[in-house]
């Protein structure tokens, strides 16, 4: 069966035996052309029963729990109640009637969330948290949302009586409610990324970006990872979402972009350590501690707002922190490659690849510099590469598409959510 993306032929199957025998699942790119959307899709009909599929959602019922863990998904979650009756005489407070008028889904939902991997601990005290989003497609467009979360909350209080948390306090059971169309529905996070693998509360660089920047460093484990001009902190967590067996730290010079980085970390749920400092200046750094270096360092008008000996500085106090064996992956717009190649070059470092070619990055086209220490036997420099990165080669994908799917294979896979709680307790 070939379901296409946004398609609204396809309606959601009523006559389940119980609303918690129905999944749904976060397709992996919000972009429904892009190819590991694409390959989700072919996946979906491999493994389940595709009851339907939207830009936002997949919708399915499977006749074995095992083949969840396997999909492709940012989540898993089970129908835990829904109505697809919604009017246009309805407000926000039948609205949440509707979900919480049979209390019996939802204890089905939560034995099924058992069935998929979940538990709780002993003597635990049960709390939650309800997340909302309103489709464009919503038939009654002035209703809210979050108005209609807060009623649905208070009511489940009183039916269930659980406590409500917010989402950073590791709540027992994370609900998720949805306004599409005719329907309300409420979705039970039943398997879940370990760590966030979304776009951040911060934005910075893209995360396909980063993961190309990231993965050209050959990150191993234990290795010191540092990026000392951090800003909101992208790269470094990028890098311990899919390579958390290394050690990373971010620096800068503002504080108002480390306490961004901050809660982007605390979003993403991996560990990096942040501190202030000058990155011409690692004074808590000593000479061969790091195994690699990433960063995008500034250019364009930032960097005339700089210093014109900006790079040469960097160099400088970069080389010398970097291991013999370390290597550097600098993001760099196009316009200022040869500058920094000097600057390398300058600082006992070498140019080893310039990857071309360049790619858009908003309104640049930018490029990605590989560059590692100067071997003390040679005092020639090494002829720089320019093409492909390294791990590139090979593959019939190319640029994006190629990140895109590498990254959508690299990241970490499903598990319950309540062990993914427990690891951020641990954390």
């Amino acid at each position: 069966m070939n379901h296409a993306l946004g398609s609204s032929v396809l309606l959601l199957t009523t006559c389940l035996d119980s609303a918690a025998s129905l999944y749904t699942a976060v397709p992996p790119s919000p972009n429904p052309k892009s190819k590991v959307t694409k390959d989700f899709r072919i996946q979906l009909d491999e493994l389940v029963e595709l009851q339907r599929l939207d830009d936002g959602r997949a919708w399915f019922d499977v006749t074995t729990t095992s083949v969840l863990s396997s999909l492709n998904a940012r989540s898993i979650r089970i129908v835990a109640s829904q109505n697809h009756g919604v009017v246009e005489s309805d407000d926000e407070n039948s609205l949440a009637s509707y979900i919480n008028s049979n209390p019996s889904d939802i204890h089905d939902a939560i034995s099924t969330w058992e069935k998929t991997g979940n538990s709780l601990t002993d003597n635990e005290p049960v709390s939650f948290t309800i997340s909302s989003k309103k489709w464009d497609s919503f038939i009654i467009p002035e209703l809210s949302a979050t108005t209609t979360r807060r009623i649905l909350t208070q009511q489940l209080v009183e039916t269930f009586n659980w406590t409500l948390v917010r989402n950073s306090e590791s709540p027992t059971y994370k609900f998720h409610l949805l306004l599409f169309e005719s329907s309300v529905v409420l979705e039970l996070v039943a398997l879940d990324r370990p760590t966030g693998t979304n776009e951040l509360p911060k934005p910075g660089f893209k995360r396909v970006e980063s993961f190309a920047l990231v993965k050209s460093l050959d990150i191993q484990p234990d290795d010191v990872v540092i990026d000392p001009m951090c800003g909101k902190g992208t790269f470094l967590i990028e890098a311990a979402t899919i390579w958390p067996s290394a050690k990373y730290c971010g620096m800068d010079t503002s504080m108002d972009q480390l306490e961004n980085a901050k809660e982007n970390i605390e979003a993403a749920k991996v560990v990096v350590e942040l501190e202030s400092a000058d990155a011409r200046k690692l004074a808590d750094w000593n000479d061969s501690s790091v195994d690699k270096i990433v960063c995008c360092p500034p250019f364009g008008r930032q960097f005339e707002k700089v210093s014109d000996s900006l790079y040469e500085d960097l160099m400088k106090e970069w080389s010398r922190v970097l291991k013999e064996t370390g290597r550097m992956a600098i993001l760099l717009d196009k316009g200022n490659v040869a500058s920094m190649t000097e600057a390398i070059q300058n600082a006992n470092c070498q140019v080893d690849q310039c990857r071309t070619p360049s790619f858009q990055l908003g309104n640049i086209r930018a490029t990605i510099l590989l560059a590692s220490k100067r071997s003390n036997t040679s005092c020639e420099q090494k002829e720089t590469e320019f093409g492909l990165l390294w791990w590139e080669k090979g593959n019939q994908r190319f640029g994006r598409s190629l990140w895109a799917a590498m990254r959508s294979e690299a990241l970490p896979s499903l598990v319950p959510y309540s062990y993914k709680r427990r690891l951020i307790e641990k954390t």
